[in-house]
């Protein structure tokens, strides 16, 4: 399974990134774009160099190594414990200090990592369904939206996992992708946009069952789907 950059001025493809098993499920910067993070099904994440091209480290869930991944995030730490890790130990890695890298898993757990010493610190439950999408709460670094493979929404404080700070149901849904912001959710099984904070459904666009990720820039929703179709909704 590879990723490829591509040129959208010339369609060349600079570089290819070959390592994963199974199929590659999702892809977060790290700061500028020198390295990367992906996930797969196989269970790995793996930190990439743009550069060279190189996989210079693979992490895994510790308890459940061949738990597939279906979703990954990056957040800054908490105040209070940024700046204890030791300094990065591979050459070709830049900008993973003070940064928590979260996973989602098919077993309903996410799994939260220290991007810099590459350390596992906490697993958060799992509800049930299969985590499918991790969106980061603007302005509000330690509290995630986590959308589950059963319609279930929950938000979480990671500096607290003992239970959610919020969760409802969308019936007969599967939140299949979720981008967020500030508090506003897309989860686009049916392309239906949530007030995550009153359950408040705002807009529903009527969508056959096909899309497979969404992206809010501006006033403007990205929405791709199994067919190859990019649809652009106005606010």
């Amino acid at each position: 399974m590879n990723i490829k950059i591509w040129d959208i001025t010339t369609g060349d493809n600079p570089r290819t990134f070959a390592s994963h098993k199974k199929r590659i499920t999702d892809i977060a910067m790290i700061e500028k774009g020198r390295n990367f993070v992906s996930s797969s099904l196989d269970g790995t994440i793996k930190l990439w160099d743009c550069g060279s091209g190189s996989n210079f480290c693979t992490l895994k869930r510790k308890e459940s190594l061949n738990d597939g991944v279906t979703s990954v995030h990056i957040t800054e730490k908490v105040k209070e414990t940024a700046g204890t890790e030791t300094s990065s130990r591979y050459p070709e890695e830049f900008g993973t200090e003070n940064k928590i890298l979260l996973a989602g898993h098919i077993s309903g757990v996410i799994s939260g990592f220290d991007l810099c010493t590459k350390q596992e610190l906490f697993s958060v439950p799992s509800m049930g369904g299969s985590v499918e999408s991790i969106s980061g709460v603007h302005d509000q670094s330690c509290h995630l939206i986590v959308g589950y493979s059963d319609g279930v929404v929950a938000k979480w404080d990671i500096s607290d996992i003992s239970k959610p700070l919020k969760k409802f149901r969308i019936p007969g849904k599967n939140v299949i992708n979720m981008s967020l912001d500030n508090s506003i959710g897309l989860i686009s099984n049916e392309l239906s946009v949530f007030q995550i904070d009153n359950n408040l459904e705002q807009i529903t666009l009527a969508k056959d069952d096909d899309q497979i990720s969404g992206l809010k820039v501006g006033e403007k929703l990205y929405i791709n789907t199994n067919f190859g179709d990019i649809f652009v909704y106005s606010k």
